[in-house]
């Protein structure tokens, strides 16, 4: 990394100026953390400490002692603390599991490193899902209902994760999802466009985020009713999971697959 690289210069620096015979110069002192400091929610934190005079890089450690998750080296310029005094801080975006983790800081001037602070302890929970949130891929989905659905941690939505592959009618995809029971629980629905939509990545072949739970088979058939009215009575809005995740109006008499949905929204059928 650049930062190390400079870091490393400005150590054999000091070292060749102690060596030519240089004054002495001391090592920082510790410095105080101020927050976090306890429970934290979302993924998004600001780390924040009291400048210690003679620091110009701070090291940031955040972990399960003895093993390291962040560990990362920062100027004072990059972290706001110059000169010497007030507060330096850094805000972080965490892709760390929830749970208890400690944090600490090291100061570090060309006269050596100087100690560790006092650590703290940063607990990270869960938001509640809302359409806000965007969690990387390995945490975004999780099975529930003994395998057979798919919990979507950002939207709070429960997905079947089997859907069949046979093609209906819109009304016959309706009533389907409307008799579905899966793992002994009812009350599935078509999904709305938007929340189907919500599942998608484009960038993707099939077009889900990667490592995504789904067991689509084969998408001979690859569109997928919504419950989601066209400007008239006849169309329907029906999303392909294939490709670029196309949006088509299409009659209620043509033969799609069902993806059914469990949780908050509508439930009107049109």
């Amino acid at each position: 990394m650049r930062c190390a690289s400079i870091l490393r210069c400005v150590v054999f620096c000091a070292a060749a100026f102690a060596i030519g015979g240089g004054q002495a110069m001391a090592q920082p002192g510790a410095a105080t953390l101020v927050s976090p400091n306890g429970e934290v929610q979302g993924s998004t934190t600001t780390f924040t400490w009291q400048a210690v005079p003679g620091s110009s890089w701070y090291l940031l450690w955040i972990g399960i002692p003895p093993a390291a998750a962040i560990e990362q080296w920062y100027t004072a310029q990059q972290v706001g603390c110059v000169p010497d005094t007030g507060t330096c801080s850094v805000t972080l975006t965490l892709t760390l599991p929830p749970g208890a983790y400690t944090w600490h800081i090291r100061t570090w001037s060309p006269a050596g490193a100087g100690s560790w602070s006092f650590p703290r302890t940063v607990s990270i929970k869960d938001l509640t899902p809302n359409w806000s949130r965007k969690l990387p891929n390995d945490r975004r989905f999780t099975l529930v209902f003994d395998g057979l659905a798919v919990l979507d941690n950002e939207t709070g939505l429960v997905w079947e994760r089997t859907p069949s592959e046979s093609g209906h009618q819109w009304a016959n995809g309706a009533y389907s999802c409307m008799q579905r029971t899966i793992s002994g629980r009812v009350g599935w629905r078509l999904p709305s466009m938007s929340e189907l939509q919500s599942l998608l990545d484009p960038s993707q072949a099939i077009a889900l985020p990667p490592g995504h739970p789904f067991e689509l088979g084969s998408l001979a058939i690859p569109y997928f009713w919504t419950f989601t009215q066209w400007f008239d009575t006849a169309n329907v809005l029906a999303v392909s999971l294939n490709g670029f995740g196309f949006v088509i109006q299409a009659p209620k008499t043509a033969s799609y697959r069902v993806l059914c949905v469990r949780g908050s929204g509508s439930e009107r059928l049109q």
